[in-house]
């Protein structure tokens, strides 16, 4: 409840205050409080029935019951503003004018964002445009948008039941306390301590990263046109490189055709706007592979039981990153990749066959282009 959540945060608060290191973690403390009372106060009043909205709901009965006309307003002026929010939001998830953070693989998610698909954002004609930054109200799109978006992907059995919603609305409210900026530090040293082999080495480097004088300023404010692409980082070095003007001596990180991945667009300044933004692709490929839910991967590091980052060229590229940029280039019958790849797409054969994959099997035509990717992988190596 509210006085539960703000009791932890004044004795947190507390904490930090006496060991000032430990802002590293948590830089705000009574941020996420207040954002998550104002989604709690606005839509689990209602919802008694969930776990996490017992005690917020006898506040709520308790305020409606009252005799304070002032406390009986401030009640029945939440649980309007909230059912009308909830409800729009809703239905603007549904209607795929408003994103959650998509699927839990990162590789599909990296297919969707080649067609211009960005998590986190309203959609307003062919363009995504971010809400994260926009709090309170972006918590409340979150996690209304990570909700139903896990309820629609939940197995068609259960969908029904009392468990899939709750369990769709405790993993979305986890969903957006770890997209939360001001949550990161926390974050991934929770992830460190829980899974040191995944998240150890990128927790390291992004703690130590932090401490480069002016580096959130230099990385915001690195130029599009002097460097349009988001780069690769695999080491402490390269993290500290990452968030200074020395960022394009790093390799750029490439998707599963070998192109160099664009920044996205911001409205305004870099540094200043609070919004990003991308635009709907019209590329046959990204659509194709965006709308077959899989998840092509780029190619990867190990080869042969080689690690491919550790050789360089005599122009400083890695062997990794040429393999990468070639397997887009090289040609095969005089076509590129992307060339047969359009070409197969748009094939009749191509076309006859189901593009949506069930539970048990893949659609083939998965398969087609994975075969396809690899012929020029094994040409590019």
């Amino acid at each position: 409840d509210a006085g539960g959540l703000e009791g932890v945060s004044a004795k947190w608060q507390t904490i930090v205050n006496s060991h000032p290191y430990l802002r590293i973690l948590t830089p705000f403390v009574r941020t996420p409080v207040n954002l998550m009372l104002f989604f709690g106060q606005r839509f689990l009043p209602a919802a008694g029935y969930f776990p996490l909205g017992n005690k917020l709901h006898k506040r709520f009965a308790e305020d409606m019951a009252s005799k304070d006309p002032q406390l009986r307003a401030e009640a029945t002026g939440r649980f309007a503003t909230g059912a009308v929010m909830f409800g729009t939001a809703a239905y603007m998830v549904m209607n795929g004018n408003i994103t959650g953070g998509g699927p839990t693989d990162p590789e599909q998610r990296k297919t969707m964002e080649l067609a211009g698909w960005q998590p986190y954002s309203i959609r307003i004609g062919e363009t995504y445009y971010s809400y994260k930054r926009f709090d309170p109200f972006s918590t409340f799109l979150g996690i209304v948008a990570d909700g139903v978006e896990t309820y629609n992907i939940a197995d068609e059995r259960n969908r029904e039941t009392l468990d899939a919603a709750v369990g769709a609305s405790v993993l979305a409210v986890s969903r957006n306390i770890q997209n939360k900026s001001y949550l990161s530090g926390m974050v991934r040293i929770f992830q460190a301590l829980s899974q040191p082999e995944k998240y150890g080495q990128r927790t390291m480097e992004s703690l130590i990263a932090s401490f480069v004088p002016y580096g959130a300023f230099m990385s915001q404010t690195r130029s599009k046109t002097d460097d349009p692409y988001y780069r690769e980082v695999r080491s402490i070095v390269e993290a500290i490189k990452n968030r200074t003007y020395a960022a394009e001596e790093l390799a750029p990180k490439r998707n599963v055709l070998g192109e160099p991945i664009k920044r996205q667009g911001a409205l305004g300044p870099d540094f200043l706007s609070p919004m990003s933004y991308t635009t709907v692709s019209d590329d046959v490929i990204y659509n194709e592979l965006k709308n077959l839910g899989h998840g092509f991967t780029a190619p990867s590091i190990m080869k042969n039981n080689l690690d491919l980052t550790t050789y360089t060229n005599n122009k400083g590229q890695s062997a990794h990153d040429r393999y990468s940029e070639l397997h887009g280039e090289v040609r095969l019958g005089g076509k590129t990749l992307r060339d047969r790849l359009t070409a197969l797409i748009q094939s009749n054969r191509y076309q006859s066959l189901a593009g949506t994959s069930t539970d048990e099997y893949d659609s083939p035509r998965i398969a087609l282009i994975r075969r396809l990717i690899g012929k020029y992988r094994r040409a590019a190596y």
